[in-house]
């Protein structure tokens, strides 16, 4: 059954990188793409800084949505975590909820080695309802977006995303 989810998975995500792939390439006379990180900026819930998403162009980007209280959340940070080193995908975790206190206090309990960020209310209203968390926005490495992800990623269903993002055979 695990083979057949993977399976399932990888198919879903090659698709929507070959199809981001192609419109890159101008083989796909496609609707606009409504997802962008150009002109995005969110407060770290790490430091002071204010971090430019327009930043991460150049590698895929999984930008992920946690919750305090999210068990799952906590897990896909761990895991982020274990495949941020060799990987050539960069991982952010963007926090929703009011109190910033406790979005900082969850997610040091993962012991994060990956940026975590606040997510504005410019990012909200551009991505619309977040139906369940952890919630994955998925961007090529030109930051255009490529697909989107309910629920936890283990580390073999990153590796293949990883693969299909950057082509690797």
């Amino acid at each position: 059954m695990q083979r057949i989810l993977n399976f399932v998975f990888s198919i879903f995500i090659v698709t929507g990188a070959s199809f981001a792939l192609a419109e890159a390439r101008g083989g796909i006379n496609a609707a606009p793409v409504t997802h962008q990180l150009a002109g995005i900026k969110l407060h770290s819930l790490q430091s002071e800084d204010v971090v430019d998403l327009e930043g991460y162009i150049g590698k895929p980007l999984l930008l992920s949505f946690y919750e305090d209280k999210c068990r799952w959340c906590l897990r896909q940070i761990k895991a982020y975590n274990r495949l941020n080193e060799k990987s050539r995908m960069q991982f952010v975790m963007a926090g929703i909820g009011d109190s910033n206190r406790l979005l900082r206090l969850w997610a040091k309990r993962a012991r994060p080695e990956i940026p975590i960020l606040k997510a504005s209310q410019k990012l909200l209203e551009l991505i619309g309802d977040v139906p369940a968390t952890p919630y994955t926005l998925i961007f090529d490495s030109r930051g255009r977006f490529v697909t989107k992800v309910t629920g936890y990623m283990d580390e073999d269903k990153l590796e293949l995303l990883s693969k299909s993002l950057t082509c690797e055979t």
